[in-house]
Protein backbone atom coordinates (compact mmCIF):
# COMPACT_ATOMS: atom_id res chain seq x y z
CA UNK A 1 0.00 0.00 0.00
CA UNK A 2 1.46 3.22 -0.78
CA UNK A 3 2.10 5.90 1.73
CA UNK A 4 1.61 9.70 2.15
CA UNK A 5 2.97 12.08 5.00
CA UNK A 6 0.52 15.04 5.39
CA UNK A 7 1.78 17.70 6.93
CA UNK A 8 -0.72 20.42 7.45
CA UNK A 9 -1.10 22.71 10.57
CA UNK A 10 -4.92 23.41 10.22
CA UNK A 11 -6.50 20.18 11.88
CA UNK A 12 -9.65 20.59 9.11
CA UNK A 13 -7.62 20.77 6.20
CA UNK A 14 -5.17 17.77 6.90
CA UNK A 15 -8.61 15.83 8.39
CA UNK A 16 -9.87 16.66 4.72
CA UNK A 17 -6.87 15.57 2.81
CA UNK A 18 -6.63 12.22 4.91
CA UNK A 19 -10.04 11.57 4.11
CA UNK A 20 -9.88 12.19 0.71
CA UNK A 21 -7.04 9.79 0.25
CA UNK A 22 -7.55 7.21 2.47
CA UNK A 23 -10.62 6.96 0.35
CA UNK A 24 -7.78 6.60 -2.55
CA UNK A 25 -6.44 3.39 -0.68
CA UNK A 26 -3.45 5.11 0.64
CA UNK A 27 -2.22 4.68 4.00
CA UNK A 28 -1.69 8.21 5.83
CA UNK A 29 0.39 9.76 8.29
CA UNK A 30 -0.43 13.14 9.74
CA UNK A 31 2.04 15.70 10.92
CA UNK A 32 0.80 19.04 12.21
CA UNK A 33 4.02 21.14 11.51
CA UNK A 34 7.45 20.64 9.86
CA UNK A 35 9.05 19.42 12.70
CA UNK A 36 6.18 16.87 13.96
CA UNK A 37 6.74 15.58 9.79
CA UNK A 38 10.92 15.60 10.47
CA UNK A 39 10.70 13.30 13.50
CA UNK A 40 8.08 10.66 11.20
CA UNK A 41 10.60 10.23 8.62
CA UNK A 42 13.57 10.04 11.23
CA UNK A 43 11.54 6.89 12.71
CA UNK A 44 10.23 5.52 9.14
CA UNK A 45 11.05 6.89 5.71
CA UNK A 46 9.20 4.88 3.82
CA UNK A 47 6.61 7.68 1.88
CA UNK A 48 5.40 7.58 -1.18
CA UNK A 49 4.94 11.59 -1.11
CA UNK A 50 5.00 14.11 1.21
CA UNK A 51 1.89 16.94 1.44
CA UNK A 52 2.79 19.85 3.15
CA UNK A 53 1.50 23.45 3.46
CA UNK A 54 4.05 26.42 3.56
CA UNK A 55 2.88 28.62 6.23
CA UNK A 56 3.19 26.41 9.59
CA UNK A 57 4.80 27.69 12.81
CA UNK A 58 8.56 26.47 14.33
CA UNK A 59 9.35 24.77 11.21
CA UNK A 60 7.42 26.17 7.97
CA UNK A 61 7.19 24.29 4.43
CA UNK A 62 9.92 25.84 3.02
CA UNK A 63 12.22 24.58 5.56
CA UNK A 64 10.88 21.24 5.28
CA UNK A 65 11.51 21.06 1.81
CA UNK A 66 14.64 21.98 2.17
CA UNK A 67 14.99 19.38 4.52
CA UNK A 68 13.97 16.84 2.65
CA UNK A 69 15.47 17.29 -0.56
CA UNK A 70 19.00 17.09 1.44
CA UNK A 71 17.76 13.91 3.41
CA UNK A 72 15.15 12.31 1.78
CA UNK A 73 15.74 13.30 -2.20
CA UNK A 74 13.42 10.32 -3.59
CA UNK A 75 10.35 11.29 -1.85
CA UNK A 76 7.85 13.47 -4.49
CA UNK A 77 6.92 17.02 -2.58
CA UNK A 78 3.18 18.42 -3.40
CA UNK A 79 2.20 21.75 -1.60
CA UNK A 80 -0.46 23.35 -0.79
CA UNK A 81 -0.73 27.12 -0.32
CA UNK A 82 -2.96 29.93 -0.22
CA UNK A 83 -0.37 32.10 -1.25
CA UNK A 84 1.18 32.83 -4.57
CA UNK A 85 4.85 34.00 -3.89
CA UNK A 86 5.25 31.02 -1.16
CA UNK A 87 4.10 28.10 -3.33
CA UNK A 88 6.89 29.95 -6.47
CA UNK A 89 9.49 29.59 -3.83
CA UNK A 90 8.84 26.04 -2.94
CA UNK A 91 9.01 24.90 -6.18
CA UNK A 92 12.36 26.77 -6.39
CA UNK A 93 13.72 25.03 -3.14
CA UNK A 94 12.74 21.14 -5.11
CA UNK A 95 9.18 20.84 -4.64
CA UNK A 96 7.42 18.66 -7.44
CA UNK A 97 4.15 20.22 -7.87
CA UNK A 98 1.88 23.05 -6.12
CA UNK A 99 -1.84 22.81 -5.38
CA UNK A 100 -3.26 26.22 -4.57
CA UNK A 101 -5.56 26.39 -1.71
CA UNK A 102 -8.53 25.96 -1.52
CA UNK A 103 -8.90 23.02 -3.82
CA UNK A 104 -11.17 20.41 -5.35
CA UNK A 105 -10.98 16.89 -3.84
CA UNK A 106 -10.38 16.67 -8.02
CA UNK A 107 -7.57 18.68 -8.18
CA UNK A 108 -6.10 16.89 -5.23
CA UNK A 109 -6.61 13.59 -6.60
CA UNK A 110 -5.13 14.60 -9.84
CA UNK A 111 -2.25 16.03 -8.60
CA UNK A 112 -1.65 13.51 -6.15
CA UNK A 113 -1.70 10.93 -8.82
CA UNK A 114 0.81 12.99 -11.06
CA UNK A 115 3.21 12.40 -8.48
CA UNK A 116 3.19 8.72 -7.35
CA UNK A 117 3.74 5.59 -9.01
CA UNK A 118 0.95 3.43 -7.24
CA UNK A 119 -1.94 4.93 -5.85
CA UNK A 120 -2.72 1.71 -3.36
Amino acid sequence: MARVLVVEDELNVRLLITFILKQMGWEVVEAQSGGDALDALASDDDFDLVITDILMPYVNGIELIEELKREYPDIPILVTSAHTPESIEALEKGADRSLPKPFSKQQLVESVRALSVSSG
